[in-house]
């Protein structure tokens, strides 16, 4: 006697096999988008902390400064008066891609300090219209082809007048 054997054919599994391959590759390609979209996510966190901070260290010393100007050597110079009176000169340069931050008080020894290293990112300050300081901290996209938005932070800082 005969039974009838229901079984799966060559064809169906091959068929099964190739779908399973196929959404794989789906799962693995929304996988790796995500992956990317997260580091570049992360990496702009990591560029807005890094400028906010820049910024914000370099707009307290403006607003604590009776005098702000600029120079060929310097991004920045500020004079300001320390708790004991005595003038102490703030000096903002760019060497080598960092930014630089001496400090220069009358009796005391000079302090420098680096406040960040620039990498492919930049760093301008200029005068505006109304007497406001614009500071811009940016990076470009290099590297990435479609990749066109830049990372940019720009800040302002009233009150201080930037002489030539």
């Amino acid at each position: 006697m005969k039974k009838n054997l229901r079984a799966f054919t060559m064809i169906e599994l091959m068929i099964v096999v190739l779908m399973l391959n196929v959404m794989a590759g789906v799962v693995g390609v929304m996988w790796l988008r995500v992956e990317r979209m997260a580091k570049v996510s992360t990496d702009n966190v990591m560029f807005s902390i890094k400028a906010q901070t820049v910024l914000s260290r370099i707009e307290k010393d403006i607003n604590h400064s009776f005098q702000v100007s600029q120079s060929e050597s310097a991004l920045l110079l500020l004079t300001q008066l320390s708790a004991d009176g005595a003038v102490k000169k703030i000096t903002y340069t760019l060497e080598n891609g960092e930014l630089i931050r001496n400090q220069n008080e009358e009796g005391k020894n000079d302090l420098s300090m680096k406040i960040a290293n620039l990498g492919n990112a930049q760093f301008l300050l200029e005068k505006t219209s109304d007497g406001a300081i614009r500071m811009e901290w940016f990076e470009e996209a290099k590297g990435r082809p479609l990749d066109v938005r830049p990372k940019r932070l720009i800040t302002f800082v009233k009150g201080s007048q930037l002489h030539p």
